[in-house]
């Protein structure tokens, strides 16, 4: 077998582990609303943080958390960045600034604050259902993202205003796009960009090279 070849099963293989990475918690979220109890270890109901996960989110900051804590809230981190990204797909498809507008007071607050203002939907209201913990703080790599999500949306609303629709079109997609792309895989290019200016935390493990560097790939 050729290295390319050896080298695409392995991708493939990472990635549909954090499909099933997903999966399984959907499935666990299942068995507590219809059972009414929390799996226990042996209904063999349980999530999987995969390498690759882990440095994707110490990437995004969360790199002084209980290992057991990210493993139990890793498939819900992306949450926010979901909700924020169907919203925006809202105001993007309506060509209306003051949805983007509007959205722009929760991204900027999670540029503030340790603490995104759709964590509290999650920490309130979804992980009594799941029977999960709280969420983790995040870190400053996260808080950035929120800044340059709020200056894009600003830019974004302020070509629908003028009339630039077509730009306004262009910009709005990506936003949704990386938006979506770090809520379904922890994969946050902003985030990245922080740690390409200010640094990368170091590994937990013997991993080198610039994939797991950077949060694409990681084996172990």
């Amino acid at each position: 077998m050729s290295p390319s070849i050896h080298n695409n099963n392995n991708s493939q293989k990472h990635w549909w582990c954090l499909d099933l990475q997903h999966l399984q918690y959907l499935v666990l979220f299942i068995y507590k609303t219809t059972t009414g109890k929390q799996p226990s270890l042996e209904d063999n109901i349980m999530t999987v943080l995969t390498p690759t996960t882990k440095r994707r989110l110490e990437i995004q900051g969360f790199t002084e958390v209980d290992p057991g804590v990210l493993e139990e809230t890793a498939p819900w981190l992306g949450f926010p960045y979901g909700l924020c990204a169907a919203l925006a797909a809202v105001g993007v498809i309506l060509a209306s600034p003051a949805i983007l507008l509007g959205l722009t007071f929760f991204s900027a607050w999670g540029a503030a604050s340790p603490v995104h203002p759709f964590d509290y939907i999650y920490n309130y209201g979804i992980r009594h259902a799941t029977g999960t913990g709280p969420f983790p703080k995040r870190g400053a790599p996260g808080r950035f993202a929120c800044g340059l999500g709020t200056v894009w949306l600003v830019a974004t609303a302020g070509m629908f205003y003028t009339g630039m629709m077509l730009t306004g079109y262009i910009l709005g997609a990506l936003l949704v796009m990386v938006a979506l792309l770090v809520s379904t895989t922890h994969f946050c290019i902003p985030s990245l960009t922080y740690r390409l200016i200010f640094g990368f935390p170091l590994k937990t493990g013997d991993e080198e090279g610039m994939m797991c560097k950077t949060g694409i790939l990681c084996h172990r």
